[in-house]
């Protein structure tokens, strides 16, 4: 959804407020959609910086995805617990509705920022 609002200025804001991984989703966003040379490549030099801060952070390299049979691990046990399938689409669910909330969130923080300019 933050794709439709896409924007160097709001993709900073997001930077300087601390909301990196969705700053670097936007940067990558504006680097694909072409446009303006000087925005682009401000997009770019943005992706490559918050990568490397964001790898460092978390101790891993960049574009490294948590493997699948980790998934669903108990941390305390080492091992899978059963899911249902009623438990997985709730799951599912729940952590979408999370993040609408957060979007919606930003985005009335981000109306109120642009009502006051």
């Amino acid at each position: 959804m933050t794709e439709q609002f896409a924007s160097i200025e709001l993709a900073r804001l997001y930077e300087s407020q601390g909301y990196l991984d969705d700053a670097l989703a936007m940067y990558r966003t504006l680097t694909h959609e072409g446009g303006d040379a000087a925005m682009v490549s401000e997009a770019e030099e943005a992706v490559t910086r918050l990568e490397e801060q964001l790898s460092e952070s978390r101790g891993t390299p960049p574009d490294t995805a948590p493997l699948p049979e980790m998934e669903g691990m108990d941390i305390q046990e080492g091992r899978k617990e059963p899911e249902s399938e009623q438990e997985k689409r709730m799951a599912a669910l729940l952590e979408k509705w999370l993040m609408l909330m957060v979007v919606q969130k930003r985005v009335n923080v981000f109306k109120a920022i642009r009502a006051r300019l």
